[in-house]
């Protein structure tokens, strides 16, 4: 079963920095859900940053595009880690890679 990427404009996100993995991320509050920062795509490439939420998705992994007149971006779930730890979620990330290195 997938997951559709939740879609909304940026001046609507509630936006926060949050200190994860010895760096400074970038977080978005939706919701009761907090998601990390993951890609940014210019606008004319607003089919990728859907490829890539889609793949994601497919994973069962939530995700939110923010969009601008000027990016899209896209958003995945904090309890995604940032370094897979288990075969599954090793696999999930592998194919949404491989999905877009297919669109490139």
């Amino acid at each position: 079963m997938e997951v559709l990427p939740l879609v909304m404009n940026e001046h609507q996100g509630n936006f926060f920095k949050f200190w994860f993995e010895d760096k400074l991320n970038d977080g978005l509050r939706l919701r009761n859900g907090l998601f990390r920062h993951v890609q940014t795509f210019g606008a004319a490439h607003r089919d990728q940053a859907y490829a890539l939420a889609y793949a994601m998705g497919q994973q069962r992994i939530q995700t939110v595009i923010t969009c601008s007149k000027t990016c899209y971006k896209v958003w995945i779930d904090l309890k995604v880690p940032d370094q897979p730890r288990t075969a599954s979620e090793k696999k999930s990330l592998a194919i949404a890679s491989s999905a877009m290195a297919s669109i490139s």
